[in-house]
């Protein structure tokens, strides 16, 4: 049966990738068996063509798991060689922080925005300090005795000045609310601590002005309203509290 079986392999002029010149290489073979039987010829060729396409799937199997031992033994291979250059990496990064060529640009930036920062702040203390002499010099010139206002323009009383404003605000407020509104009574109290600080304050003037004004605006409403009309009733209330 040896001696039958005929096998025979098929060349060709090819391309060698390595050398870049024609060469033969062994592209197919043949399988053929001879018998005095043709049912039995056929027959043995193809069991025999079956059992070198069967053996070339083995060895092709055989092949790639080794091919894929080898390929995940090398990945595992340069994963940890990897992870060994990572922490090199990383910890030379540590060691020279703020000095790596890929940061140079960024301190640079970093350093000219922090000079110009300091020179507008050396800019701004020169004009604050300016300011502080020229303060220093209007302080010295200021007379004690002038009024003082405050940044929106109103005027700084001084405490008489504030218990008169008080006592005829508090006038005109009880003469809207009663004894018992909140206003009402924080103007009290707040009347009451001036003149425990700084004693009392002739104020005569300033409400015998009010109940003038008083006198003249509830004259004028009578004539043109009822007397229970709200402002006539509310000038009533003023008045009578101007003269207590």
């Amino acid at each position: 049966m040896r001696k039958d079986i005929h096998f025979q392999m098929i060349s060709a002029d090819v391309m060698d990738p390595r050398q870049g010149r024609a060469t033969k290489a062994n592209i197919a073979f043949t399988v053929s068996y001879d018998s005095a039987s043709p049912e039995l010829a056929a027959r043995v060729a193809n069991e025999l063509v079956s059992l070198y396409l069967d053996e070339n799937v083995k060895s092709r199997k055989r092949l790639s798991a080794e091919a894929e031992s080898f390929l995940d033994d090398e990945a595992n291979k340069l994963e940890q060689n990897i992870a060994g250059l990572e922490k090199s990496l990383a910890s030379f990064k540590d060691r020279h922080a703020n000095t790596l060529p890929d940061e140079e640009l960024l301190n640079r930036e970093s350093l000219i925005r922090s000079e110009d920062e300091l020179r507008d702040i050396d800019t701004e203390m020169r004009a604050l300090q300016q300011q502080s002499t020229y303060l220093e010099v209007q302080l010295a010139q200021l007379n004690p005795t002038a009024q003082v206002y405050t940044s929106t323009g109103e005027r700084v009383l001084s405490p008489a000045d504030r218990l008169k404003f008080l006592r005829t605000e508090y006038a005109r407020l009880s003469g809207v609310y009663s004894p018992d509104h909140p206003d009402v009574q924080r103007l009290k109290r707040e009347i009451a601590g001036l003149e425990a600080d700084g004693g009392a304050v002739d104020s005569s003037n300033d409400l015998q002005r009010q109940l003038a004004d008083a006198k003249t605006q509830l004259a004028l409403l009578r004539e043109r309203y009822s007397a229970d009309y709200p402002d006539v009733v509310r000038l009533e209330k003023q008045m009578k509290t101007s003269r207590l």
